[in-house]
């Protein structure tokens, strides 16, 4: 079965096979199909409308185990389930590492709450990742969702170093004296930078303006000497 022969026609759990919830949780294959969360949605209200007492409402643990395990969920499932005058209350909350948000409607299924505990204890790691964490007799479930952090893909084995050339060896040379000699003092100078035009419109690269020498003026003639005297 698949997601486009996706009908809800059961009329009591028991008719609810694997083939069914894979269909319900299966990505859609087309634009029209719809979503896996809307398929899961009206699987488990129809799985609750039709529950009753000894006809294996614990499958509904199986749709949420399979919700556990799809990629359409963006967190980790919390399942509670407490018991109530009129059956067993479920509510189902993803936690996204941060907060908790509420994944479906509360619903309450007429049917007492050890019938899950039983469906727990019978399924045992086909429920997997939901783990039992919490067992208050007669009151209370609950569930948690694990998963292991994904491994690193990076290689656990060491590289090798790399290759390295050997060194090849330069006989010495011997200049003459006369070269030496002969030799220039120094280097040319380098040539002086480019000076690069500034940005248009930045008005932190205004560009330098060069300011022609000033020459102090001579002093008048005939004012050769300074007098030596101080008061």
């Amino acid at each position: 079965m698949n997601a486009r022969t996706f009908e809800l026609t059961f009329t009591s759990n028991t008719e609810v096979d694997d083939a069914l919830i894979e269909a319900a949780v299966a990505p859609p294959r087309s634009l029209t199909d719809q979503p896996p969360s809307e398929r899961v949605l009206a699987l488990l209200e129809r799985m609750a409308e039709v529950a009753r007492p000894g006809e294996e409402s614990g499958r509904m643990l199986d749709v949420l185990a399979h919700v556990a395990r799809s990629t359409f969920v963006e967190g980790l499932l919390d399942v509670l389930l407490q018991a109530d005058p009129e059956g067993t209350v479920m509510d189902v909350l993803v936690y996204d590492g941060l907060n908790f948000q509420r994944a479906f409607p509360t619903w309450l299924v007429p049917v007492p709450l050890h019938e899950f505990l039983e469906w727990i204890a019978r399924r045992g790691s086909e429920l997997s990742p939901l783990e039992l964490i919490k067992d208050i007799p007669g009151t209370e479930i609950h569930l948690q969702a694990t998963r292991e952090a994904p491994k690193s893909m990076r290689p656990t084995v060491p590289p090798e170093p790399a290759h390295q050339s050997p060194t090849l060896r330069i006989a010495k040379l011997r200049m003459p004296h006369e070269a030496l000699a002969s030799a220039p003092a120094s280097a040319e100078e380098p040539p002086p930078p480019t000076r690069r035009a500034p940005a248009q419109g930045d008005p932190h690269s205004a560009p330098t303006v060069e300011i022609a020498a000033v020459k102090p003026p001579a002093p008048p003639p005939g004012n050769d000497e300074v007098d030596g005297e101080w008061e």
